[in-house]
């Protein structure tokens, strides 16, 4: 069902440019070209001014805030640059809609650690003992405000998602050129639909 989007996504992401020379050779980025709003682009991480967590929102691919290596065996994803961070949520800390931020990767009692579901193309929250639940929560794009796209997070299931808001393509960070100054992340130029 997305072998079309994610061939397309890949060859996207092998912009003109040199390869990105300070991935670690297991970086990926996960990008995402199919959106209702649309938004086209790949999960970034953006440094909170206040000091607080990093917040997880939609940027360029070749940006090296969109290199992240997911750690197979720990189960998680972390920032290829700053390995003692993971993706998790602000679940717990507030109220919805949750945000996606990288934080230290050791418990500290809210939220949840992500990891990246390849057969669905999501990226999942796990229970404390590192499983996929049936009604876990999944990363998804936000809506646009002002220049920010939030990724936020909502259970997988949820009948309001649609499957493009929580699909993320993985590709190798390799892969990725360093495209021009100013360049926008392209999407797909002959994407087939997403069925729903």
């Amino acid at each position: 069902m997305f072998k079309h989007v994610a061939s397309a996504t890949v060859a996207v992401l092998c912009l003109s440019g040199a390869a990105l020379a300070q991935s670690p050779g297991n970086a990926v980025v996960f990008a995402v070209f199919e959106n209702p709003e649309p938004h086209h682009g790949c999960i970034v991480s953006e440094r909170d001014r206040d000091g607080g967590y990093d917040k997880l929102v939609l940027g360029r691919c070749d940006s090296p805030a969109a290199r992240f290596v997911i750690d197979e065996r720990a189960k998680r994803i972390r920032p290829a640059g700053r390995p003692n961070l993971c993706m998790s949520d602000t679940t717990g800390a507030g109220a919805a809609p949750f945000e996606a931020i990288l934080r230290d990767c050791t418990p500290d009692g809210f939220g949840q650690y992500y990891t990246y579901n390849r057969g669905q193309n999501r990226i999942v929250a796990l229970t404390e003992d590192n499983r996929e639940e049936r009604n876990a929560f999944c990363f998804y794009v936000g809506p646009q405000r002002g220049r920010r796209t939030a990724i936020l997070n909502e259970p997988c299931n949820a009948p309001r998602l649609r499957t493009a808001q929580i699909a993320f393509f993985v590709a190798p960070a390799s892969a990725v050129g360093a495209a021009g100054a100013g360049a926008p992340a392209s999407p797909p130029a002959q994407a087939a639909p997403m069925a729903s």
